[in-house]
């Protein structure tokens, strides 16, 4: 994860009234207004906590600009020749190993531009709604999950059914409105695990902010339907 962090700059994914703080270890706005990117820091436990692996599959729900999925896609590429090789064939098959999914389509053409500019092939972005993924249908399709936005847990476990045994996701867990009083944040990271054809959950001690996970780009006509993720 370290080495992924000293590859991949910040800067690259931040508007370039912003890339004088990228360094800083806070949350900074996006391309796109009402948007931020993490801080650095949380953005490193949630990846510690998917123990990610090379040659994995991952979905990143909410990719915003990009950064993470960048740093998803550093840290499960193959490494050595063949590896690389088998890695390229594999992308012809089954497509790239990360891909990040993004509601709002300027966020995600910015995400995407970033991404190629970069070079960085082994990722794709998504404009639509990860939550009408039909992850039933597509059941153990993905290794690991990470998603970066906050939300109610019911919207979260709708994405489950798409974890491989042995398949993690984590996701800030919006908190009760007393709890949000009590410790100053929005939710609390959970860590959910599939364990012998079993879901199991964990709060993680880490408390954090968030954006909402919306259903919809509010900004598109309510009549309009975002596209559902096909992996």
């Amino acid at each position: 994860i370290y080495e992924a962090f000293q590859t991949i700059p910040r800067a690259a994914f931040l508007p370039r009234r912003e890339r004088r703080s990228a360094s800083r270890d806070s949350s900074l706005p996006t391309q796109v207004d009402d948007t931020i990117t993490s801080q650095p820091r949380l953005i490193y436990k949630m990846l510690a906590y998917l123990d990610l692996e090379p040659g994995q599959r991952v979905l990143e729900v909410g990719a915003g600009s990009g950064f993470v999925t960048a740093l998803l896609a550093h840290i499960v590429r193959q490494r050595g020749f063949w590896s690389k090789i088998m890695s390229f064939l594999s992308r012809l098959v089954r497509g790239p190993s990360v891909v990040g999914v993004e509601i709002n389509p300027r966020m995600a053409r910015w995400a995407r531009r970033v991404l190629h500019t970069r070079g960085i092939r082994d990722a794709a972005i998504v404009t639509g709604n990860a939550l009408h993924y039909d992850a039933a249908a597509h059941q153990g399709s993905v290794d690991r999950i990470l998603v970066s936005a906050e939300a109610e847990p019911g919207m979260i476990e709708r994405l489950l059914p798409a974890l491989r045994e042995g398949g993690r996701l984590i996701a800030p867990v919006k908190l009760p409105v007393h709890d949000q009083v009590d410790t100053g944040a929005t939710s609390r990271l959970r860590l959910y695990e599939r364990i012998n054809g079993t879901i199991e959950a964990r709060d993680l001690d880490v408390y954090t902010r968030f954006v909402d996970l919306k259903e919809r780009d509010p900004r598109r006509p309510a009549r309009s339907r975002d596209r559902a993720l096909v992996l």
